[in-house]
């Protein structure tokens, strides 16, 4: 059995939490990560000879530099017509 925690709190997979299993290796991807991410994440593995557990702290840092603009067309300014 294979669970996975962040904060000691079970992780569940959603539109941007993949949770899987590959040749014996296991996953856990996060696609849009946001600061809310950040976190110890724990992997919690155990079968008939025992159990075993790894963990990581993840940071999440904004890179300010990578903000862009939205360029939006075809709206005009509240008030402008």
């Amino acid at each position: 059995m294979i669970r996975w925690t962040k904060d000691n709190i079970d992780i569940r997979e959603d539109h941007r939490i993949d949770i899987y299993s590959d040749r014996g290796t296991h996953h856990l991807e996060i696609s849009e990560v946001l600061l809310a991410d950040q976190g110890l994440y724990t992997i919690h593995a155990e079968n008939s000879l025992g159990q075993v557990t790894a963990q990581c702290r993840i940071e999440i840092k904004e890179n300010l530099d990578k903000v862009k603009r939205l360029k939006v067309e075809g709206l005009y300014a509240y008030g402008a017509r």
